[in-house]
């Protein structure tokens, strides 16, 4: 016989102070992500002098021969460039993801620690973009990896942030269904 793991449910009598704690992880996660996010978007942008869309040896600087880059690129599409130039529909599914994770936050058990680490990343990695794209209409992107004769995209901490906790999420979800069994 299985019994399913129920997760105590914000009552209306506890008071705003005690059902915001009960999330103090996901907000921690969350803010650092888009603190560290803006910081080094900003240095990409204003501060470094990096040539835009200028790849080594022309442009970026070369962290690690052959497999790391830091350039300045921007995106004004989803990953890899996918729904370009539709920033308000991009915009809009930002907002739409953030408030289905507030709604389903009982059913997706927010209050466990472990789920506040992913979806703060998640959130994090959503908030860090859409300032992007309310601000400039694009996202900045300076993360260049590739290996041998593989090229991945331009990525930034944000992209970084949503791909982590998503993967942990899915692994999670992956072994509470073992659980059930």
């Amino acid at each position: 016989m299985t019994i399913l793991k129920t997760e105590p449910l914000q009552h209306p009598e506890n008071s705003i102070k005690d059902n915001l704690l009960v999330y103090r992880k996901l907000f921690a996660v969350s803010i650092l992500i888009v603190i560290i996010d803006q910081i080094t978007k900003y240095w990409i942008h204003h501060l470094s002098d990096l040539p835009l869309h200028l790849y080594p040896p022309n442009g970026g600087l070369v962290i690690i021969p052959g497999i790391f880059n830091i350039i300045f690129t921007v995106n004004k599409g989803a990953a890899w460039g996918i729904l370009s130039d539709y920033s308000f529909l991009l915009t809009s599914m930002a907002f739409i993801a953030l408030g289905l994770i507030f709604f389903f936050r009982n059913q997706i058990r927010l209050s466990q620690p472990i789920k506040q680490v992913c979806f703060g990343l998640l959130i994090g990695g959503i908030i860090g973009n859409l300032i992007d794209r309310l601000i400039y209409s694009y996202v900045i992107d300076f993360l260049d990896v590739h290996f041998k004769n593989y090229h991945w995209p331009t990525f930034n901490i944000a992209d970084s942030a949503i791909c982590v906790g998503t993967g942990i999420y899915m692994i999670l979800s992956f072994f509470e269904k073992e659980e059930e069994k």
